[in-house]
């Protein structure tokens, strides 16, 4: 599994590293994917927040 904001990129990188890569999907990620990406990034920012307090 492969989060990009740029899939175009990922997939032209991938091609290029493996000429025989097949079966490649891309998927545009739902509403589910984009809120746990966001509240990951949160939890990861408090996390340090509170890592660099103590």
């Amino acid at each position: 599994h492969i989060t990009a904001a740029e899939a175009e990129v990922v997939v032209r990188r991938l091609l290029v590293a493996d000429l025989q890569l097949r079966e490649l999907e891309v998927q545009r990620a739902g509403l589910a994917e984009a809120f746990t990406e966001l509240t990951r990034d949160a939890d990861e920012a408090s996390d340090t927040d509170q890592r660099e307090a103590a």
